[in-house]
């Protein structure tokens, strides 16, 4: 385990992950739209105060998406944060998570999606979830 008392030794911690393609991602106070909330520190996502269970993959999509919530996020930029930039002309990879996600988030929405298509620019996170 890497110190944070020891900045040399974690910036090369992070230079090995870089290395083999990971990110290091430093936890943020928990991501909020309207009644969906996105606890990047404890890989948490509660809608209307119920636990939601999610894949690592729609986990990161889902992080990816509230970040930018009421926002297009091109299919490009998801593939790249959420697969890796080598994915990003993988859109195949990316329908199934976004159907499967909505799905699981409906609860959320109020019967409308939560995530919405954009024909041609991609997706956007609703901002204003009740």
């Amino acid at each position: 385990m890497v110190s944070s008392a020891d900045p040399h030794a974690a910036a090369a911690a992070g230079r090995a992950l870089a290395a083999l393609g990971l990110k290091v991602v430093a936890p943020r106070s928990p991501l909020r739209a309207g009644s969906l909330v996105v606890d990047t520190a404890r890989h948490d996502v509660t809608c209307g105060g119920q636990l939601v269970t999610l894949s690592p993959t729609e986990f990161r999509l889902l992080v990816t998406l509230t970040e930018r919530a009421g926002s297009v996020v091109p299919p490009a930029i998801l593939l790249s944060e959420v697969w890796g930039p080598e994915y990003i002309d993988s859109i195949d990879s990316l329908k199934p998570v976004v159907s499967r996600l909505r799905r699981k988030l409906a609860a959320c929405a109020g019967g409308r999606p939560l995530i919405e298509t954009v024909r041609g620019f991609g997706y956007r996170l609703r901002a204003e979830i009740r």
